[in-house]
């Protein structure tokens, strides 16, 4: 914790974050050890609301719980990034399998290990993961990671998933809540490749690098684990947020997005959607193989 807080403490100064001006204290410091604060209360009101469905990563629930959500009639998902932790999930009796391919942007959903260099080399892609998975486990699959477009989808399907999720596709669209300086990041006709690092969370997130990223990672292995280091990091994250208008806060704001950003389009969510589909229909209607016809239908 100390070299973390010493680490970002410099980088803060360095971008005029002085802990002495009036923005910097709009937010304290909560170095809160635990990793799902209050979960039980938020897991109440999915409960009473009878959401449709509840999706799970970073691990598996207790299975007194699980249960409590299918007495509701709501669908449980778990995420697993390879087959051991896929074939854990269908053994909890989850009703589908989310398989999430090292593409994919954002928190890594890996966990049965926390090496972080593991976890970075050893990622499988979507090419590799959604047919392993879907040649052993017999709940349904779905696909996510890198999954930006209609032959994407069709891809994804051909190698045996049964659903798409798509994030990174979205992000640019019009109703994307996404800020104007990362739409502009997102779009831009010189895209960096995204990495993999612990700097934000303290567990493995995909972001595109900044100024922060690269001060912060020769210093991976002494980061604390999540969600510590999440809590260290949340006051100046919430600041470039309110400030990133300004020269260099877009510069220490996280930015997750997945390998596949560079397709990312300013248009409608239903105009990008509907181009999905239509480009899916057109790379399935070709297909002329038998094992997962009936899926694609």
């Amino acid at each position: 914790i100390k070299v973390a807080t010493e680490k970002i403490t410099s980088l803060k100064r360095k971008m005029g974050f002085d802990e002495g001006t009036h923005r910097s204290k709009r937010f304290k410091h909560d170095v809160d050890t635990k990793e799902f604060p209050d979960f039980e209360e938020k897991v109440k009101v999915l409960l009473e609301e009878k959401v449709p469905i509840f999706m799970f990563s970073f691990g598996i629930p207790k299975l007194s719980l699980l249960n409590e959500f299918r007495k509701c009639g709501i669908k449980v998902l778990g995420t697993a990034s390879n087959l051991e932790e896929a074939i854990l999930i269908e053994r909890a009796g989850c009703d589908a399998v989310v398989a999430q391919g090292i593409e994919a942007g954002g928190q890594r959903s890996t966990f049965l290990s926390s090496d972080y260099n593991t976890l970075q080399e050893d990622g499988l892609s979507n090419f590799v993961l959604i047919p392993q998975i879907s040649r052993k486990v017999r709940i349904p699959v779905i696909a996510t990671g890198g999954i930006m477009d209609g032959a994407g989808v069709g891809a994804a399907l051909l190698l045996g998933a049964q659903g798409i999720m798509m994030g990174t596709a979205f992000l640019a669209s019009k109703e994307s809540a996404a800020t104007n300086e990362f739409k502009k990041q997102l779009t831009s006709l010189e895209p960096k490749a995204t990495v993999l690092t612990r700097v934000f969370t303290g567990r493995p997130v995909r972001t595109i690098p900044n100024e922060y990223v690269q001060h912060m990672r020769p210093f991976e292995n002494d980061i604390p684990h999540f969600p510590v280091q999440h809590n260290i990091n949340m006051p100046m994250m919430k600041e470039a947020e309110f400030e990133e208008e300004k020269l260099g806060m877009r510069n220490i704001r996280v930015l997750y997005a997945g390998q596949g950003y560079p397709f990312c389009k300013e248009k409608t969510a239903k105009a990008i959607f509907d181009e999905v589909i239509s480009d899916m229909l057109v790379i399935t209607s070709s297909y002329q193989g038998s094992g997962n016809q009936d899926d694609l239908d």
